[in-house]
């Protein structure tokens, strides 16, 4: 009996199965940009400073 998730709707695996698939997709998706020193769009990384003072917004 396969092992499900804790409100049992889906096989455990399944759903481990289906989060590999969409990493590898993401992976795919930002390659190019990792290979060429880029950050991907939607990866950007702020400092707790920018953050605060709303630079980050700029």
């Amino acid at each position: 009996m396969p092992t499900t998730d804790q409100e049992g709707r889906e096989p455990l695996e399944t759903r481990c199965e289906r989060a590999a698939r969409e990493a590898d997709r993401e992976a795919g998706l930002i390659r190019a940009y990792l290979e060429a020193g880029q950050i991907p769009p939607g990866y950007e990384v702020y400092t707790r400073e920018q953050i605060t003072s709303g630079e980050w917004l700029s």
